[in-house]
């Protein structure tokens, strides 16, 4: 039996791989060695059993200092807009015009692509130890990264090249190609999961056409799958929800993300609360970002809304949560029975459209006065969004007074920008007929043999 290592860096990824039917597919036809991160070895070991699997601890950096540094000059010299909010974002908060005049220099040089193939060169000639006894205790076949982005998954296809092994990388999700890295070494092989990131893999990193696979979100496997669904008296019972009233679903972004975002849906409690019509018919879920801070206890005791927090912590920190099968299960159903989803540019809009949900963004910071350059309404110039935003499948709102008008109306219509919603599955989700995760599996299998 053949032999492959592979990476899980956060929940996301455990959720993408681990619970779709690429994990149930490789390891009935591989022995798999899969590197997480210690806080989670235990949990891993015991959530996922199976006689060809074995957990080890992603080991640290031979060179963490290095390592460090360079992810930065990757991040840096990624030449996107969204690098480049980035930068304007660290320059509004630490006012340091050496590190801004050093970050945009770099920004400028990474408009060609000779600067990063020396960096890429450069990144594979310092040696990295930190993998060698695993490859010298398991002799892997091949290596498969499915988050492309991480300074492990780097450095084992660093270990890998070394030694002649096969290489496969998969980016996490769709706002990772432009967003955080030039990747600082190239795999053999690269999955990604829509046509747009295709086209970002060749024209951003030069990784040939022929190399790049487009199989969908494994992810999104289980929504094809309606036997998941549960009727909405069911759904709305385990939640303490009225079905016979339409539901906000609020995906909280958290503090990282969006700081306001509390005084943003007070704000939006207050309309409702000042809308005796609204009032009546409406009801709030809101369910914070699994990974980041938000202040639930905040919002105890109104009656039209309830918290929802998926997931569980089985590390010590907000960034160790997992999902687990129900978690999935209960995430399909709640966009199934949302009348209206409310995000700051989640992924959830593509799980939305794909629900044909009405969608509304959030593009303000409350009441406070935020410098543009923090402010949220910077994600919107984001590279990876534009596909979004030129749908016509979402509205976009940059007021406490617009939010509202925005919801109200679909309330009353929620067919409405329903083409625009379909825009964004045929953009951003397609191909999405319940069998990525199997694709993902299959193609690997193309390329190690068994």
């Amino acid at each position: 039996m053949k032999t492959i290592f592979l990476t899980i860096f956060d929940g996301a990824i455990s959720k993408n791989i681990l619970r779709t039917d690429v994990y149930r597919m490789l390891c009935r036809h591989y022995r798999l060695i899969i590197f997480v991160p210690e806080a989670k070895l235990e949990y891993y070991k015991q959530a996922f059993v199976h006689p060809n699997v074995v957990f080890e601890v992603s080991p640290p950096p031979s060179r963490g200092e290095f390592e460090k540094r360079f992810n930065a000059l990757s991040l840096h010299s990624l030449h996107t807009e969204t690098v480049r909010r980035k930068i304007l974002n660290y320059y509004a908060r630490d006012k340091n015009l050496v590190s801004l005049s050093y970050k945009f220099l770099l920004w400028q040089l990474g408009r060609f692509h000779f600067v990063h193939r020396i960096m890429r060169f450069a990144y594979a000639l310092v040696p990295d130890t930190s993998f060698e006894a695993y490859f010298e205790q398991y002799r892997p076949d091949a290596v498969f990264v499915p988050n492309m982005i991480s300074n492990e998954d780097y450095r084992l296809i660093k270990a890998a090249r070394k030694r002649g092994i096969l290489t496969i990388g998969m980016p996490k999700s769709w706002d990772n190609l432009t967003t955080k890295s030039f990747f600082n070494i190239l795999p053999d092989w690269v999955i990604v999961q829509n046509r747009i990131m295709a086209d970002e893999v060749a024209d951003l990193f030069e990784v040939p056409r022929h190399t790049i696979s487009v199989v969908g979100y494994p992810q999104f496997d289980i929504y094809a799958d309606k036997s998941h669904l549960i009727s909405r008296d069911d759904f709305c019972k385990k939640l303490g929800l009225d079905p016979a009233k339409q539901i906000l679903v609020y995906a909280a972004a958290g503090h990282e993300l969006a700081p306001h975002d509390e005084e943003v849906l007070r704000g939006l409690i207050h309309s409702i609360e000042g809308d005796a019509a609204i009032r009546e018919k409406l009801q709030v879920l809101v369910r914070p970002h699994p990974k980041y801070n938000f202040r639930a206890d905040e919002f105890q005791n109104i009656p039209f809304l309830i918290v929802d927090r998926p997931g569980i912590l089985p590390g010590n920190k907000r960034g160790h949560w997992e999902f687990l099968d129900e978690d999935v299960d209960h995430l399909m159903n709640t966009l199934n029975h949302a009348d209206v989803l409310v995000t700051t540019l989640s992924t959830l809009n593509l799980e939305g459209a794909y629900f044909d949900r009405p969608l509304v963004s959030i593009a303000f910071d409350g009441d406070t006065h935020v410098d543009p350059r923090s402010s949220v309404l910077r994600y919107y110039s984001y590279n990876h969004v534009q596909p979004l935003m030129v749908s016509g499948g979402v509205m976009v709102a940059h007021s406490f007074e617009e939010l509202f008008r925005q919801i109200t109306a679909y309330l009353e219509s929620p067919t409405l920008h329903a083409e625009g919603r379909k825009r964004i599955v045929s953009a951003l989700v397609e191909p999405s007929d319940g069998k990525a995760g199997e694709r993902v599996a299959k193609y690997i299998i193309e390329k190690v043999g068994l």
